[in-house]
Formats: structure tokens, C-alpha cells, sequence
């Protein structure tokens, strides 16, 4: 064979191999993502009755965000590429209905890729049909009423505990003192969530054995609770559950100091939680009892603390109990994405209904109809001014329940 054949043909193998290596190359190498970000959609209550609540979702969900996209974004496999997040928010103004609307938009006309929860039962109940319709998997935050996850959806998780169960460990908790109570009256606000826990807070007194002196249920916001104050102070009832919301709290607890009504101890579902509610009566906050669904700001965590001190860099202050658990549904929904380590709706439920997550409010596990399994619940005190964790026993305690309490005693 004479040399330059020689050298043609060796040419020729050599752009075969090339040619060969580079296809290999080509069809080896993972897809482009079919985007340049993650889009994700929630509607907050930054007006309307539960604005509190929706602020405080809206600053955890941004901090997410922030945090995220500081670390290259959300991994997906598939793709071997990190996706930016971008948050879309809508103020439903606290209403269920207006709610429903805006995740109808968010699915239907801004194509989000995942959604975000809303903040109550009452609004949850509502827009999780819209999910569960267009079959985006919603991983709920404050959402606790029983009958969201008795309608046989598939594509709805809460993170909190059941509403029933809100109750159960200051009930036991009063169960074990050595001078413990006898009689507690119990009173509810008539929505969703206040309703659940005003029923459990019946069960669980009975199941302790206390004798519950009067079970009340009440219209929402009222603007007078002298009448129902005044009928407690008649039965004088050792333990006092008041199922209400923030801004009832603040007016119910306001009236018992004016009407000098002092029971042994007193538990409110919302209020004590949040920095108002210290801010509103100083040293006569001292006391109170409210319940806690996430490892307390005190404990020595250092993703709890990284939290704790970013929020209040960014706002001033300490964050509340309704901030952890909206950052810990977008770390749940974060794992199950990078565990499909695709955009895939379908796959990221799949993982959500199998899987266990630990996020900042601990071990998170659903049964089939989206229950957190592993979700507890704390009590809270606040003593000197401060929330303290005093049940259930463990590294979480940070006091001693203090009971009886000499309310407003100057």
C-alpha cells in the first residue's frame, strides 16, 4: 500500500473514531431543562383577618428563596443543572373563595411548576380542590381540620399535626402535676380549624379525667366577650381552653383582665405564640399557655438558630410559631423535587406519599390521606416575658410549668 493511500485511510479511521466519540458524547449528555427556573405560586393573606399569619408565611417563603437560589438553586438529576426559584405571590385577602380563584390563575395562566400553601383550614379546604384538580402536590402548613384529609385526595400533605390533637399534651401535661386541676371549661370560635380543636380539647379533658364544666362555641371576631367571661366567672372553672384565633385572644384575654376573672390557668390556641400578643400586655402576659407544632426558637439547633437570626436581621425582631412550618413545607417540597431530580408533578407526589423529610420542625412522614405521622405538638408558657417550653420532657424544655398563676396580680 503505497503511503499516502496508507496515511488516507489511517485519516479516514481516525474521522470515523471522532466522528463515533462525538456522537457518544452527544447522546450521552443530559437534556437541557425545558426552563432556565423553577416557578412556584402561593397566595398569602396579607390582608383581611388573618394577615399576621400571611406575613409571616410570605417572610419564611422568601427566606427559602433566598437561601436556595444563594446555593445555585434547586439540583435536578436529570439534567445535571441547578434551577434558580422564582416566588409568585397573590394577596387573598383572607377569603377561601378569592383564594381559589388565584391558584386557578397560578396553575392555569402563570404555569407555575409547584405551588405553596396558603395559611387555614378554611382557605386550604378550599384551594386544595383546585390542586388536587390540576393535580399539583400541596404540602399544607397551618391546615389542621380533620375533614381536609377525609375526602380521599392524593396530592394534599399537612405538616402540622390534627386539630384534635392541639390540646392533648397541656391537658396531659395538667394531668401529672401533683396539685393538678378538676374542672375546665372549654370555648371555640366557630371556624374549621378552632372548631377541631375545641372538640379535641373536649376528648382529650375527659380522657385525662377532668370534668369540663361548659363546652361553648362562639361566632367569629366578636366585638364584645364580657357576656362569656362573665358566665365563666360564674362557673369559676379551674383551666380555661379558649380555641380562637389572634385578634380574639387579644380582646378575650383584655376583657378577663377587666373583669378580673382568673382562673388557674388559661390556654388560647393562638396569640401567646406571636410577639403582639407580649407586646400587648407586658408583664401580664406572664403565664399563659398556648400550644407549639415545631422545635422552639431556644433550642440549640444550628439550622433553627440560622432561621431564628435571619429573620430577625430582615425584620427586627423574633420570629414567631407561624414561621417555621411554612419554611419547612418548601424544604419538604425542595427534597422531593431534588429526589425526582425532575419538573415532574407526578413524581414529586409519589415521593411525598413514600418518603420521610427532615426539615426545621423535625421528621415529617404522611399516611395515604396526607397526615403528618410524625408531627407533635409542645406547650408553651410565657414566663419573665419569654415563651418557654415546658411539655413534653426532653432537650426541647426550657422551664418548669408554672400552675397555678396569679393572672394580673400587678
Amino acid at each position: 500500500m503505497k503511503t499516502t493511500t496508507l496515511i488516507a485511510v489511517i485519516v479516514v479511521i481516525v474521522a470515523i473514531i471522532v466522528a463515533g466519540v462525538a456522537v457518544y458524547y452527544y447522546l450521552t449528555l443530559p437534556p437541557p431543562p425545558p426552563k432556565k427556573e423553577i416557578l412556584i405560586g402561593t397566595s398569602v393573606s396579607l390582608t383581611g383577618k388573618f394577615s399576621f399569619f400571611g406575613q409571616e408565611h410570605l417572610r419564611a417563603y422568601q427566606i427559602w428563596v433566598e437561601k436556595v437560589n444563594s446555593e445555585g438553586g434547586i439540583y435536578l438529576s436529570k439534567y445535571k443543572t441547578r434551577l434558580p426559584v422564582r416566588l409568585i405571590y397573590y394577596d387573598d385577602a383572607s377569603d377561601a373563595s378569592t383564594a381559589a380563584k388565584l391558584y386557578e390563575k397560578l396553575i392555569t395562566e402563570d404555569h407555575v411548576d409547584f405551588v405553596l400553601s396558603p395559611f387555614s383550614s378554611t382557605i386550604t379546604f378550599s384551594v386544595s380542590t383546585i390542586t388536587e384538580k390540576y393535580h399539583y402536590p400541596l404540602v399544607t402548613t397551618y391546615a389542621a381540620s380533620p375533614g381536609i384529609y377525609s375526602r380521599g385526595f392524593k396530592y394534599i400533605f399537612s405538616v402540622q399535626p390534627i386539630a384534635e390533637n392541639d390540646t392533648k399534651p397541656f391537658l396531659e401535661m395538667l394531668s401529672k402535676l401533683p396539685n393538678r386541676p378538676s374542672t375546665v371549661a372549654i370555648v371555640a370560635s366557630k371556624t374549621e380549624w378552632t372548631m377541631h380543636a375545641g372538640k379535641g380539647a373536649l376528648h382529650w379533658a375527659e380522657k385525662y379525667g377532668f370534668k369540663v364544666v361548659l363546652y361553648e362555641e362562639f361566632e367569629p371576631n366578636p366585638s364584645d366577650f364580657s357576656p362569656l367571661i362573665l358566665k365563666l366567672k360564674s362557673i369559676n372553672p379551674d383551666v380555661v381552653i379558649a380555641a380562637t384565633y389572634v385578634s380574639e385572644t387579644l380582646l378575650f384575654y383584655r376583657q378577663m383582665k377587666e373583669l378580673d376573672f382568673k382562673p388557674k390557668a388559661i390556654w388560647f390556641g393562638n396569640g401567646p405564640d406571636t410577639p403582639v400578643f407580649i407586646e400587648t400586655f407586658g408583664k401580664d402576659a406572664d403565664g399563659v399557655f398556648c400550644f407549639w407544632t415545631n422545635k422552639p426558637w431556644s433550642t440549640p439547633d444550628p439550622e433553627i438558630q440560622w432561621l431564628r437570626e435571619t429573620y430577625k436581621k430582615k425584620y427586627g425582631r423574633e420570629p414567631s410559631n407561624f414561621v417555621a412550618l411554612p419554611y419547612a413545607s418548601c424544604q419538604i417540597l425542595q427534597q422531593a423535587i431534588e429526589q425526582a431530580g425532575d419538573i415532574d408533578r407526578e413524581a414529586v407526589r409519589d415521593i411525598l406519599a413514600k418518603g420521610t423529610f427532615k426539615a426545621i420542625n423535625g421528621m415529617n412522614k404522611f399516611d395515604p390521606t396526607g397526615q403528618n405521622i410524625l408531627a407533635y405538638v409542645g406547650v408553651l408558657q410565657i414566663i419573665n416575658g419569654t415563651n418557654q417550653w415546658v411539655y413534653p420532657e426532653g432537650p426541647e424544655k426550657t422551664a418548669d410549668p408554672i400552675y397555678p398563676y396569679p393572672y394580673f396580680s400587678g
